[in-house]
């Protein structure tokens, strides 16, 4: 009697893996990456710091236009280490709560016209300053080629 005491186990060696969770999570992240890219577009401005080099001893009395913005929008503009004059000091009223652009074009115009030894400009703005117009100030800062710089809150 021949028993056979060895039982053979036919086990299968194929394992199926399901991807298709996979491939659903790589495929939403991808059309993320692709819809949030349109939306980067990356600028650059230089700015430089007005104040605080390490040559200060040298820039302190270097002179410099301060533009300071006020809670209600309007803007102050004053020349900083240079002869006192009606152009040293200007106030830039506001329209809608927002400041006047025109007025800070003309007021940048004049200044650079009566100090031409001006390059460095300060804003100097309130926490409660909008970003869209330190931003738009910037902008016209740099067109009237000043180095412009922002002091801390």
């Amino acid at each position: 009697m021949v028993s056979n005491t060895k039982k053979t186990s036919k086990r299968s060696m194929s394992f199926d893996l399901n991807l298709v969770p996979f491939i659903d999570v790589l495929s939403t992240c991808i059309c993320f990456l692709l819809v949030t890219a349109v939306f980067m577009q990356l600028g650059t401005l230089n700015v430089k710091q007005a104040l605080g080099d390490s040559d200060s001893g040298q820039k302190a009395d270097q002179p410099a236009l301060w533009m300071q913005m006020n809670e209600d929008g309007s803007i102050v503009a004053s020349v900083k280490n240079v002869p006192k004059s009606k152009v040293s000091e200007m106030s830039i009223s506001t329209i809608n709560g927002r400041p006047h652009w025109g007025q800070v074009t003309q007021s940048l115009t004049l200044i650079k016209q009566n100090y031409p030894q001006v390059t460095v400009a300060l804003i100097l703005p309130k926490a409660q300053s909008r970003y869209e117009d330190l931003i738009q100030l910037m902008g016209l800062m740099k067109k009237g080629s000043y180095q412009v710089g922002i002091a801390p809150l």
